[in-house]
């Protein structure tokens, strides 16, 4: 069904454009078992938020319980306000850690369910049962929300090395670490770069652009990573893929008289000094694009540059060897002008916002048979600012002027707060 699509403004400013496109399919989501339950605690009394306006940041700290079901012998050792920490010895932080600890079982396993009450931390084997509609999932027998605790950002735990699964998150203008699963915050200390932020060996880096580019850690725990593009002066740098780094360089001659200088894109690897790959970010007509950003895939296969074309941006798909597959400058198209990428839905699907008719929807680009599904649609009034998949193909962070949240696809529901208050934008980092 056509439909007019115009721009919506997400971590990057976008301008309107609008074109004809048929609505994709709904895509099938993988179900979330019943006893994660929602909305979250954060708009009950259980874990309050202060209310006196400052920013917060939400960590989740386990599962509580809210009731237990009948006919499961979870019942017979858990009750309301019990708080899960770890199943069989995996911690347990969120209602999310506790379905991949489970997913790890089958019905009629006998677990070790470790959980807090009334300031005590307590062990209870129970045995597993099933859900109903799957006899082969395993089912613990709870409803559950998650028991949370909000932090200003001086409180935060400060990272200790390696990024691991977060996200790098700006808030308040300093730069955090974001586990949205696992619901954990850790803070780099840091006031935000001007440039792009480049998560390169598992640590957050700046691009120190001119005559000696070079990569600037923002962790002590990081090395200086020298970058050499032959005659050519780096610009920018887009993102990290293993030992190579994307970068945006031009001409050495950048003051010549004849018009802007010649951009091109240059995967550098940082092991033996040498270009990987190159890309000149021109169509077959011949226009010239300004790459501003890049965003690898969670298994490293697949990258995404977002350029400038005449005020608009516009997205190229590339795999792992540089080779352009869809988007812009290819001939297959990949989204509407000015939609907005919005990061990896899983490993084969990118996540991009197209926003019309009051509505914003969230598409996914499938690279697996180059077909589009739907992933998800929000109200405009609902003030969104950035949506940016989590990469588990389940949830994605939401973004608005006074919080974000986590949302779930599979219910289309709103899930735990993970900032109030806080200015936060969501940038590139790795996911898992």
């Amino acid at each position: 069904m056509p439909r007019r699509t115009v721009a919506v403004l997400v971590a990057l400013s976008i301008t309107t454009a609008s074109c004809g496109q048929r609505a994709p399919e709904r895509g099938a989501l993988p179900p979330l078992p019943d006893e994660v339950a929602y909305p979250s605690t954060t708009s009950t009394t259980a874990d309050p938020i202060p209310a006196d306006g400052g920013c917060y940041l939400v960590e989740s700290v386990g599962a509580r319980v809210r009731s237990t079901q009948a006919g499961f012998d979870a019942a017979n050792h858990l009750t309301g306000n019990d708080v899960i920490v770890a199943v069989d010895g995996d911690e347990v932080t969120s209602q999310e850690t506790l379905v991949e600890a489970l997913s790890r079982h089958l019905p009629g396993d006998a677990v070790t369910v470790t959980f807090e009450r009334e300031g005590s931390v307590r062990e209870a084997s129970t045995t597993l049962g099933a859900r109903p509609e799957d006899p082969a999932a395993p089912l613990l027998g709870v409803i559950v929300e998650p028991a949370i605790v909000a932090q200003t950002p001086a409180d935060v735990a400060r990272s200790d090395g390696d990024l691991g699964s977060r996200l790098l998150v700006i808030a308040n203008d300093e730069v955090m670490a974001l586990d949205p699963l696992r619901g954990e915050w850790r803070t780099i200390g840091v006031a935000a770069p001007e440039g792009p932020l480049v998560v390169f060996d598992g640590a957050p880096y700046t691009a120190l652009p001119g005559a000696q580019p070079a990569l600037v850690p923002l962790l002590a725990t990081g090395r200086t990573v020298p970058l050499a593009a032959s005659d050519e002066l780096l610009l920018s740098a887009l993102t990290a893929t293993g030992t190579v780094v994307v970068v945006v360089v031009a001409v050495a001659d950048v003051a010549r008289e004849d018009g802007p200088p010649e951009l091109s894109v240059a995967a550098l690897d940082t092991a033996t000094g040498s270009i990987a790959w190159r890309w000149e970010p021109r169509d077959a007509a011949g226009t010239v694009a300004t790459p501003l950003l890049g965003y690898r895939s969670p298994d490293e296969s697949h990258l995404v540059i977002t350029s400038e074309l005449d005020g608009s941006r516009i997205h190229t798909v590339f795999d792992a060897a540089g080779t352009p597959l869809a988007g812009w400058g290819t001939g297959r198209d990949l989204v509407p002008p000015d939609a907005a990428f919005m990061g990896w839905h899983d490993r084969d699907v990118a996540a991009f916002a197209v926003a019309g008719n009051a509505v914003v929807d969230l598409v996914g680009f499938d690279l697996s048979d180059f077909s589009f599904i739907e992933l998800g649609r929000f109200l405009e009034s609902d003030g969104l600012r950035q949506l940016w998949s989590v990469g588990d193909g389940r949830h994605i962070i939401a973004v608005s002027e006074s919080e974000s949240w986590l949302y779930d696809l599979n219910r289309e529901a709103r899930g735990r707060t993970l900032a109030r208050a806080c200015n936060t934008t969501v940038r590139d980092g790795p996911v898992s």
